[in-house]
Order: C-alpha cells, then sequence, then structure tokens
C-alpha cells in the first residue's frame, strides 16, 4: 500500500512541497516538463531561466521561486500539538499543587490549538507568584531555566522544547 501511495505522487514532491508557492500540481507539471525532483535541481532551472517555459509558470513564478528557494530555512524547533498539550497538562497539574496558586491555565499558540506550536506557554493567577515559581523551578521534566523575573520563568523542558510561565 506504501509504495502505491508513493507511486501517486511525482518523485521529490515532499522534499518540493517546502517550497513556498509550489503546490502538488506544480510539482507535477515541473516533473513532466523539466524532470525536476528536488530543491537543487529547481534552483538551478530557475537560475537558467527554465522553469518560465513551463505552461503556468512565467518569469516572475520563476523570480518568486528561486526566492523561495533561496531564503535559508531555518530548523523548526515545533512539536505535534498532541504531545505539546500532554507536556503542557502534566506542567499544569504540578503548578496547581503549589502554594498560592488559584487559577493555572494553558496560554499561547497551544490554547488557540495551532498544529505545531514552538513554545508552551502557562499562565496562572497566584497569591503569591515567587513561591508559584519557585514551584515550578522544581517541575522534575525542567533541565534548564533561561530567564526568570518577578513574575515570569522561561525554562527548557526534557523534551528540548521551551516553556514559559507566567
Amino acid at each position: 500500500m506504501l509504495e502505491q501511495l508513493r507511486s501517486e505522487l511525482p518523485r521529490g514532491a515532499l522534499e518540493l512541497a517546502t517550497v513556498p508557492g509550489l503546490s502538488l500540481k506544480k510539482i507535477q507539471q515541473l516533473q513532466d516538463a523539466l524532470a525536476i525532483s528536488s530543491v537543487a535541481e529547481l534552483k538551478l532551472a530557475c537560475e537558467k531561466g527554465q522553469v518560465r517555459t513551463v505552461k503556468g509558470f512565467g518569469p516572475k513564478t520563476e523570480q518568486k521561486l528561486l526566492d523561495a528557494v533561496a531564503q535559508a530555512k531555518k530548523p523548526r524547533n515545533e512539536i505535534n500539538i498532541h504531545k505539546a498539550l500532554r507536556l503542557a497538562a502534566e506542567a499544569v497539574d504540578y503548578l496547581r499543587l503549589a502554594t498560592g496558586a488559584k487559577d493555572v491555565e494553558i496560554a499561547g499558540a497551544l490554547r488557540r490549538w495551532r498544529e505545531t506550536t514552538p513554545e508552551i506557554t502557562i499562565v496562572a493567577a497566584a497569591s503569591s507568584a515567587a513561591s508559584v515559581l519557585d514551584h515550578f523551578a522544581g517541575f522534575p521534566m525542567l533541565i534548564r531555566i533561561l530567564e526568570r523575573t518577578d513574575y515570569s520563568l522561561v525554562a527548557i523542558l526534557n523534551t528540548g522544547i521551551k516553556v514559559s510561565f507566567d
């Protein structure tokens, strides 16, 4: 079944799909016309002016693709929502045990149900911010504190994801 699904996609579709502006249909057109199956081949074809010769592509599209390929891709250190929710729930449960913690909630991208998130954000109301922050600093999954103020703490969990607590 996997082989059948792979055969239905143009060669290099997964790699080329990372280029902004390239749909599966456009990838197929480039594959059929120029046998492009990688980002490196796409860049070379754009530099040679070959992409503009493909039906549906013009000089502007070619330049946009070249610009998109030229931009350095920063690795995204994001986790999927299901993993982030599990980690956030553990942190929230831990924080609710803190003396003085009144209301602890998930916030940020995770609360807005983004598919992936670069960090977990948690907010809390507390009678004593210092005691709740001290309690959170002892969270077993926390491996490094990056920043701490009187009312917030930013740290890295053992999974590598950043957690912000305000």
